[in-house]
């Protein structure tokens, strides 16, 4: 089955492969991206995007990345050792020494971060007859809306039916 993905978070790079593609909502040409479209953007392969923004950081996620590394540089390491393992096991070839010491004083963090940003490879619970779409409960939504408080959303819903006696 192919499946696209609508997301503007460049997390979901990682699982753009030739059976997913994703879209941004906020794009106006409404393009798939592909693997090639992730390199465009940001130069690794999606089965390299959970090591470049491990070695980059993710701000909107709160992840610090290396310091003094960002996306050229983490572009560039990766496509010189492959992955991060690569890097650390070949660190002594890093060509600058500050970026070395950067690189080794951030080890822990970087391979926390690949934890943190690697989106779970579990699989759908759920069986694909589940998730069609069902007819809206308006009524169950209208509770709900009135008592989270969602005024907004409250109002957009179609208009109660009227009862008998409800104009009393």
């Amino acid at each position: 089955m192919h499946v696209v993905i609508a997301s503007s978070d460049k997390d979901f790079m990682q699982l753009v492969s030739p059976r997913i593609g994703l879209v941004n909502p906020n794009d106006k040409s409404e393009k798939i991206w592909a693997a090639a479209d992730v390199f465009a953007k940001a130069g690794v392969m999606p089965e390299q995007v959970v090591d470049w923004l491990s070695l980059v950081g993710d701000a909107v996620d709160n992840i610090p990345g290396v310091p003094g590394v960002g996306p050229k540089t983490a572009t560039d390491l990766l496509s010189r050792f492959g992955s991060v393992a690569g890097i650390y096991s070949r660190i002594e070839e890093v060509p600058s020494s500050r970026l070395k010491q950067n690189l080794q004083a951030a080890k822990e963090a970087v391979i926390r971060n690949q934890r943190l940003i690697r989106l779970k490879p579990d699989g759908l619970a759920a069986q694909l007859d589940e998730l069609q779409l069902k007819p809206v409960n308006v009524e169950r939504l209208r509770l709900l809306y009135a008592q989270w408080g969602f005024k907004t959303m409250l109002a957009q819903l179609e208009p109660a039916p009227l009862t008998q006696g409800a104009l009393l």
